[in-house]
């Protein structure tokens, strides 16, 4: 977390107000506008990020989930 500039507080606010999508496997991404976090189906942490990483595509998909 700490290469990304990320704290836990920000992970939890992922999980807390994130749209949850599933993924391949047994993971799910919490996306939130500010970041998201991609959590094990028992709730170990794979990754996170904040949406300053985000690419063009990841942008989109956030306009569509939030209706932006």
């Amino acid at each position: 977390m700490t290469e990304r500039n990320i704290s836990k507080l920000d992970v939890e606010y992922y999980v807390e107000n994130g749209k949850v999508l599933k993924q391949s496997g047994r993971n799910y991404a919490f996306v939130t506008e500010k970041g998201m976090a991609v959590l094990s189906d028992d709730g170990v942490l794979i990754t996170s990020y904040s949406s300053e990483y985000y690419d063009e595509t990841m942008k989109e998909a956030v306009r569509r989930l939030f209706g932006k």
